[in-house]
């Protein structure tokens, strides 16, 4: 592990701990950055945004799926950790927008985050990937690990 990479690791446990509930957040810059996201304890998502925080986590509160591949994953796993059977296969027959919608309203009463705006995309990215891939003292993410 890079000591450099870990340092940011450090820097970012230090920051706040936001609600997306709280969304839109006056803290967050238009740069680039990384960010993990949490539901409760659990590091659920570890991201890299190269042109914007504010962008991505606008994104994210929406819960837009296409494209989306953090969304994807809140519909897609960590939501059907909190439904029964019934209401799981009644969901993945529901239409594309109403599984965006039911993200959305996930992602604001369940999820926080942090983040650390870097230089650029590459340093974010490095990060990112290394957290992903175990290589610092957090934990894997539930939803992206490497």
């Amino acid at each position: 592990m890079s000591e450099e990479i870990q340092k940011a690791v450090d820097t970012l446990l230090g920051e706040p701990l936001y609600l997306f509930s709280d969304w839109p957040n006056s803290e967050v810059p238009d740069s680039p950055g990384f960010y993990v996201v949490w539901e409760k304890d659990e590091l659920v998502w570890v991201g890299a945004a190269g042109g914007s925080l504010r962008s991505r986590f606008d994104r994210h509160v929406k819960g837009q799926s296409r494209g989306n591949l953090f969304c994807q994953g809140v519909c897609d796993r960590l939501m059907f950790r909190h439904m029964n059977l019934d209401d799981s296969i009644r969901m993945t027959g529901e239409t594309q927008l109403f599984a965006d919608v039911l993200a959305a309203k996930f992602v604001k009463n369940h999820l926080s985050y942090r983040f650390v705006p870097t230089k650029d995309n590459s340093i974010a990215s490095a990060i990112a990937s290394a957290i992903c891939a175990g290589n610092t003292t957090l934990e894997k993410p539930f939803l992206n690990p490497q």
